[in-house]
């Protein structure tokens, strides 16, 4: 069974989903999430005082008891407070070949820094599939964790983010910028 916990980011609530001690994705929520969150745990039978703590960030690992669950939010804690640069999280997820290379590809755009949707297809070996690039990005269940906010349009234009719009990939950038500058 896949379980989801709540994080409240500066971009908006994600939605950790896992299985068997890995993460299956980290999702964008629209925004009275936080609500619908509340309901389904009543039906879940979870402590809603609890969950209304979690929305509000104020957990801590010992809270948390999936451990898995607690590594992610850590790591995402550690990422929003500009300590953390790369990830480190078991994954679970289903792919194509293709969309594996650009996952990987996609990972290995250094913190901080953007490429182009033509530029990951060619490190792909496909060099006419920056279209594709850009589907694949916008698959992408796992969000901060497969970095495609660092991809931008061929004029370095920011183009599509599924996790809440440009202005969330704009703020993104921006955080990783600033906080290369701070180093």
């Amino acid at each position: 069974m896949i379980l989801q916990h709540p994080y409240d980011s500066p971009i908006g609530v994600l939605e950790i989903s896992f299985y068997e001690e890995k993460i299956t994705s980290i999702s964008y929520k629209e925004k009275n999430y936080k609500e619908k969150y509340k309901v389904e745990a009543k039906k879940q039978n979870f402590n809603v005082n609890d969950f209304k703590i979690n929305l509000e960030k104020k957990f801590t690992n010992n809270s948390i008891k999936n451990p898995i669950v607690a590594k992610t939010i850590q790591q995402l804690d550690e990422y929003f407070d500009g300590s953390r640069k790369k990830f480190d999280l078991p994954l679970s997820f289903t792919a194509t070949n293709f969309e594996q290379k650009v996952y990987r590809e996609l990972i290995r755009t250094p913190y901080g820094q953007t490429k182009t949707y033509g530029e990951i297809a060619e490190k792909c070996n496909s060099p006419k599939a920056a279209r594709a690039v850009g589907n694949t990005c916008k698959k992408n269940k796992l969000l901060l964790l497969i970095p495609c906010h660092r991809i931008v349009g061929a004029n370095q234009k920011l183009v599509g983010f599924s996790a809440g719009g440009v202005k969330n990939k704009d703020w993104l950038l921006n955080f990783e910028k600033k906080n290369l500058e701070k180093n």
